[in-house]
C-alpha cells in the first residue's frame, strides 16, 4: 500500500516505519537540500534572516562575494565613527610650562574596541620673540603623547602646529580624547589664534 499524506494537524507516526512526506522523515527535521542558485535576495523580505538565526560562521568573508555589500548598503557610523570638537572660545593662552586642555579641545566616543585615529592642530603665536609651545593629545587622562614643540623666533607672527597619533588597544567603553598644550620654555605667553584649531577623532571599527 501505499504511504499515504498525513492530515494537517496530526501527529507523525511513532511506529518503528516512519513516512517520508515531502522529504520530511517524521523527525520535525528538514534535511539539508543544496538550494545553490534557487533563493534570489527578492524573494527574502526585510528582517526575514536575523543575526540569532544564523548558526556560528554560516557567513564569513569568503562566502561574501566581491561587490555583494555597497557602501549604500552600510549603515551611518558601521564601519566608522567620528568625533569633531567645536571651539568656541576666542584667543585662549597659555603662560605654563604644565600641559592643559588647550579650550574645547575634547572629544569623547563610546567605542566598540577599535583604534582610535586622531588629528589636532592649532593655529598660535608668541607675545614676542624666542617663545616656544608644545602640543600633544591624551586618551583618558593618561600622560601626553605624539609632543610637538614648535619654535617662534620672531614673535606675533602666526605659525600652525599639527599632529597625528594612532591609540591602539583602546577597549570597548567610553574614552575621552584631549588636545593638549603648554609654554615649552622660557617666560611670556603663547595664544591660540581666535577659533582656528581643531580635534578630530575617527574610530576604525573591527
Amino acid at each position: 500500500m501505499a504511504d499515504q499524506p498525513i492530515p494537517l494537524g496530526l501527529p507523525y507516526p511513532t511506529h518503528s516505519k516512519r513516512h517520508l512526506h515531502n522529504g520530511n522523515d517524521g523527525s520535525g527535521v528538514v534535511p539539508f537540500t543544496n538550494i545553490a542558485g534557487q533563493i534570489i535576495t527578492a524573494q527574502i523580505t526585510d528582517l526575514a534572516v536575523t543575526n540569532g538565526k544564523l548558526a556560528a560562521d554560516a557567513v564569513t568573508t569568503d562566502k561574501i562575494l566581491d561587490g555583494t555589500i555597497a557602501t549604500g548598503d552600510l549603515a551611518a557610523n558601521a564601519v566608522t565613527q567620528v568625533g569633531v570638537a567645536a571651539p568656541t572660545t576666542s584667543a585662549p593662552t597659555i603662560a605654563s610650562g604644565t600641559y592643559a586642555t588647550l579650550a574645547e579641545m575634547s572629544v569623547t566616543l563610546t567605542t566598540v574596541g577599535g583604534p582610535l585615529l586622531v588629528y589636532f592642530d592649532c593655529v598660535w603665536y608668541g607675545d614676542a620673540a624666542n617663545r616656544e609651545v608644545t602640543f600633544g593629545v591624551a586618551l583618558d587622562g593618561a600622560a601626553e603623547v605624539h609632543d610637538r614643540p614648535q619654535f617662534d623666533a620672531t614673535g606675533a607672527v602666526f605659525r600652525n602646529s599639527a599632529l597625528v597619533h594612532l591609540f591602539t588597544g583602546v577597549s570597548a567603553a567610553s574614552h575621552t580624547i584631549t588636545g593638549r598644550w603648554k609654554r615649552s620654555s622660557g617666560a611670556g605667553t603663547i595664544t591660540a589664534n581666535t577659533t582656528q584649531r581643531a580635534l578630530y577623532v575617527v574610530e576604525l571599527k573591527r
